[in-house]
């Protein structure tokens, strides 16, 4: 009897000593915080990291959603955390990615006990370069950034109404209706890549928007006295301002030795309401 009392004991231990084992530390990430490190910010940079991307001690535990509660299993120590900025490519939950141009958050040496709270970091990369930067933030005189082109009907201004203006002074606001109801509008200027040694092999536009409808952009390529008009995607509608991020490197890359660029937006009136508008902001194209 004695025998089976110690062998229930000895097996009790056992487990508690293999479950007290396996206990799972957890790594807690907060949002990522931007470094304002670029002239590609102008000072107006937002970010809309969603994802964090885990390696730890070199091993990848997955991608998580910001915030995150990552659990990690038999761990004793933490020699090498590396916490990689994932977004949503081009506004779609179901494509994410790593983003290129914003740097990895590491750290070493990671003292912890049962639970780690880990406040992440970021900021561009020392190679990146953008294009319309200081014109897409519409803070100078004129239109800023945009200007009508082919059909286009609807009104494209400056505001400085506070409650339309994402950041600084003033937004661009194309506003549409019955009468005005086409929308086609291109950068005013022109944009090529040759203050860049390499071809490179990244790049993204990126926009801050409001908008009660849902629009199209693209590119218009320049190529001697020809021009081609390259449909890249559409944005959905939002009532709320949106940063994100758009992938135009399959579009623009194959043209980029022979020509130069303008992005257009493209969008019509719907019809729902007496006016519509779409509200831009912080518009630039990124690459590396």
């Amino acid at each position: 009897m004695m025998n089976k009392i110690l062998f229930a004991i000895i097996i009790i231990l056992i487990c508690s000593c293999e479950k007290e084992a396996e206990k799972a530390i957890i790594l807690n990430i907060e949002p990522f915080s931007f470094i304002d490190n670029s002239t590609c910010s102008n000072n107006t940079e937002s970010i809309n990291i969603t994802d964090s991307w885990v390696t730890v001690n070199g091993n990848f535990m997955g991608a998580f959603e910001i915030p995150s509660s990552v659990p990690l299993i038999g761990l004793n120590e933490i020699t090498n955390l590396r916490i990689s900025p994932g977004i949503k490519e081009n506004g779609i939950s179901a494509t994410r990615i790593i983003y290129p141009f914003y740097e990895i958050f590491e750290q070493f040496d990671t003292d912890f006990d049962e639970n780690i709270t880990i406040y992440p970091t970021t900021k561009f990369n020392e190679t990146v370069n953008c294009k319309f930067s200081t014109t897409g933030s519409f803070e100078g005189l004129g239109d800023g950034l945009l200007v009508g082109a082919k059909n286009n009907t609807s009104v494209i201004s400056n505001t400085t109404n506070p409650n339309e203006v994402f950041q600084g002074e003033k937004s661009c606001k194309i506003s549409l209706n019955s009468f005005s109801n086409i929308l086609y509008a291109s950068s005013k200027e022109f944009s090529f890549f040759d203050d860049f040694p390499i071809l490179p092999s990244n790049v993204f536009l990126e926009l801050n928007f409001k908008s009660s409808i849902s629009f199209e952009y693209g590119l218009i390529n320049y190529i001697l006295n020809d021009s081609i008009e390259v449909e890249c995607g559409g944005i959905n509608k939002s009532d709320e301002w949106k940063k994100i991020y758009l992938n135009l490197s399959e579009k623009i890359v194959p043209y980029m030795n022979s020509s130069v660029f303008k992005i257009y937006f493209k969008g019509d009136f719907s019809g729902e309401n007496f006016e519509d508008y779409i509200l831009l902001d912080n518009i630039k194209v990124i690459y590396q």
